[in-house]
C-alpha cells in the first residue's frame, strides 16, 4: 500500500491510481473543480466501473504528484553543478 490509500482495499487503490495517472494531474484537478462536493463523495469520472474512488483519495493523489520530484536526473544534473562551481571558485581563490 501507498501512503495514500488510506483504509482503501489495495486493488481498489491500485485501479484508482492507474485511473488517475491516465487522467493526469490537471485532468484530475479540473474534475474536481468542476464537480464540488464532500472528502467522502465519489468522483466518476476516473474510472468507468464502481467503486469509484472517494474525493479525498483524488485529493491525496494530486498532492503526492505535486511533491514528488518530476524528473530525478534533473536534480542529479544540478547537483553536479553546483559542486563544479564550487570546486571552480575554490580553484579560483585558492
Amino acid at each position: 500500500m501507498q501512503a495514500d490509500d488510506g483504509d482503501f482495499p489495495t486493488e481498489d487503490a491500485e485501479r484508482w491510481r492507474a485511473g488517475l495517472k491516465e487522467t493526469g494531474k490537471l485532468g484530475a484537478r479540473a474534475i474536481l473543480r468542476d464537480r464540488p462536493g464532500g472528502p467522502d463523495d465519489p468522483v466518476f469520472d476516473v474510472v468507468s466501473a464502481p467503486p469509484y474512488p472517494p474525493r479525498r483519495f483524488v485529493e491525496r493523489w494530486i498532492e503526492t504528484e505535486e511533491t514528488r520530484l518530476v524528473n530525478p536526473w534533473l536534480a542529479i544534473v544540478i547537483l553536479v553543478f553546483v559542486i563544479l562551481i564550487v570546486v571552480a571558485l575554490a580553484f579560483a581563490f585558492y
